[in-house]
């Protein structure tokens, strides 16, 4: 199960308040749809939930597992096969870090 629980995402660029106070429950073996107008915060959902990004305030649980906004950011490395065909993510991040 994954759980949002009174998520905030401010962003300080812009002075945008993406999400305020959501709170959800995500069930396992269910499918989920979300919409809504430009600039709603869908997209900052998803990176939360993924794990790209974290709350300002408040929560994401993933099987038991508390993700909060005291605890940094994540930063995703995709393999976008700029090194070349057979490069590992362990080297593409090695070679991009430098």
């Amino acid at each position: 199960m994954i759980e949002v629980k009174n998520v905030t995402k401010y962003y300080e660029i812009g002075k945008v308040h993406a999400l305020r106070n959501l709170s959800l429950k995500f069930e396992e073996g269910k499918f989920y749809v979300i919409v809504g107008a430009s600039g709603s915060g869908k997209t900052t959902l998803i990176n939360l939930l993924a794990g790209i990004d974290l709350p300002s305030k408040g929560s994401v649980i993933v099987d038991g597992k508390e993700y909060g906004g005291d605890e940094g950011k994540a930063a995703p490395q995709f393999q976008t096969g700029e090194y070349g065909p057979g490069v590992s993510v362990l080297l593409s991040c090695a070679l991009s870090h430098g």
